[in-house]
């Protein structure tokens, strides 16, 4: 949950996201979905991780604070989650469209 591990992009598989504290946080397979973030995480969330697992923020260059954890949840949160459904819808068609065929 605070990204300490990573991996390398799977073979056949379409790199979608990246960023310079991660190579590969996102991916695409044509029967799956990789993620190395959480759109989907409420505040309530990000309280219970921070509660729970707070020794395992380090210090790192691309590790938050707490308070900037929750800065983030702040300004982004309710675009993530929004966003969380329509990539969740877009599967839900891509399945629906590969049952017909």
């Amino acid at each position: 949950h605070w990204h300490g591990e990573t991996y390398d992009l799977p073979e056949g598989c379409l790199h979608l996201a990246g960023s310079e504290g991660c190579a590969v946080q996102a991916f695409e397979h044509p029967m799956a979905l990789g993620l190395q973030f959480h759109f989907e995480v409420t505040r309530a969330g990000i309280n219970e991780l921070l509660l729970n697992c707070r020794g395992d923020i380090g210090s790192g260059l691309y590790e938050q604070s707490p308070d900037a954890i929750l800065h983030g949840e702040t300004l982004h949160g309710a675009a993530a989650r929004s966003t969380v459904f329509l990539v969740l819808d877009r599967i839900a068609a891509r399945v629906a469209t590969h049952r017909r065929k």
